[in-house]
């Protein structure tokens, strides 16, 4: 009897958690955070023969929307769109130019 209850009683925590965190999952980042997140991610580290795809893959791993072209990544922020060129040898993943959307 007391494990039924103690089963019972933990389900109804878990759900309690569960629909708390409902909110969270669709929390957008601010702007600023995204270009610092970013500028974070492609200057830790560099890797001369990173492709395109390589490239849009990491981005996205990193919750970022990014979408491979022929020769850059496109990445959407909210009010910006950034193409990403991989740089080869230089410091860093890429080279970016972002532009106001």
């Amino acid at each position: 009897m007391l494990n039924q209850k103690l089963v019972i009683w933990y389900s109804i925590l878990a759900a309690i958690v569960l629909i708390m965190s409902i909110p969270l999952w669709n929390a957008q980042i601010l702007p600023e955070s995204d270009i610092s997140m970013l500028n974070d991610l492609l200057t830790s580290f560099d890797d001369p023969k990173i492709t395109v795809n390589d490239l849009a893959f990491y981005l996205e791993t990193h919750s970022f929307r990014a979408t491979p072209m022929r020769t850059y990544v496109e990445l959407s922020l909210p009010n910006t769109t950034c193409q990403l060129f991989p740089n080869g040898e230089n410091p860093g993943l890429c080279d970016i130019a972002c532009y106001p959307v």
